[in-house]
């Protein structure tokens, strides 16, 4: 949790443990005291641990521990106190995160022992499959994750889980394995690696 007081120090922002960011009036204890807060905002997953005002006092940043882990960007001036968060990729302003390409992002742990999380991002719905392969081609462990919207899948609770372990449910030997990602008409591959 966090707080943040605007450069005129007449706003007062908070973020929380419920993942909501709201907004306080310092200049009467009315708010404070009845616990209403002048604006609420609501995008994070994860409990908010960080609030900065800009310079200017009109935009407010928020970070989000893991497995949200973003930042988001919220209008504090009062004509645009109602509007929708501004996300860092919302690229026209519409409150709607705009996802241009559909992508295969780093894994994380890397190098890892025994698990990894294998983020990505949809531009579009589609049928989604990893497929994981030895440093010789050979198909280590394919997993099926199903129809997905669009979105980003890059927290723990939403990416790619992999246990380390092939097809039968043996451990995998430490080396280089790739990673290649289905969605629809796309493919992409990365590598990784298992240390032990």
């Amino acid at each position: 949790m966090s707080m943040s007081f605007s450069p005129d120090g007449l706003t007062l922002a908070s973020g929380s443990s419920d993942n909501t960011v709201s907004l306080w009036n310092v200049t009467t204890v009315w708010d404070i005291a009845i616990g209403a807060p002048r604006k609420t905002f609501t995008g994070h997953i994860a409990t908010v641990s960080s609030v900065h005002f800009s310079p200017d006092g009109l935009k407010l940043a928020s970070g989000s521990e893991a497995p949200d882990g973003t930042l988001l960007l919220w209008p504090t001036a009062s004509a645009r106190a109602a509007a929708a968060p501004r996300f860092a990729t919302d690229v026209n302003g519409n409150g709607v995160v705009n996802i241009r390409e559909t992508s295969l992002l780093p894994n994380y742990p890397n190098p890892f022992n025994p698990e990894t999380w294998i983020p990505y991002q949809l531009a579009e719905p589609a049928e989604i499959t990893v497929s994981i392969y030895s440093v010789n081609g050979t198909l280590v462990r394919k997993l099926d994750l199903g129809h997905q919207t669009i979105g980003i899948y890059r927290g723990r609770s939403r990416a790619a889980y992999w246990d380390g372990k092939n097809e039968f449910g043996e451990r995998v030997a430490s080396g280089v394995y790739f990673y290649t990602l289905t969605a629809g008409n796309f493919s992409a591959t990365r590598k990784m690696m298992i240390q032990k």
